[in-house]
């Protein structure tokens, strides 16, 4: 795995970590648009070998808020989360 796909995961705990800590917790706020962003990252992110990929995969399906958003959420371009990560399915092998 990419040091660059290590790295989302990790800002994506550290986004839910954040927005888990404020008090209200609702979805119009600057730490859960941090949160969806770094969520957005993970999906879009193309990997560079089935190995990534499958890391990649393993990921979205153990956490629940990633499986959620996965299914129901858009961007706000309005394209569907599973439609972008379906995007990042095309493999970049190094050349």
């Amino acid at each position: 795995m990419t040091p660059d796909l290590w790295t989302l995961i990790d800002s994506y705990f550290k986004a839910r970590e954040a927005w888990q800590a404020t008090t209200k917790q609702c979805d119009n706020d600057d730490e859960f648009e941090a949160l969806c962003a770094a969520e957005v990252a993970v999906l879009q992110h193309r990997c560079g070998s089935m190995e990534e990929l499958s890391h990649k995969a393993t990921f979205i399906i153990g956490f629940d808020s990633m499986l959620d958003s996965f299914r129901q959420d858009r961007t706000e371009g309005g394209d569907a989360y599973s439609v972008v990560f379906l995007r990042s399915l095309i493999i970049e092998e190094a050349l």
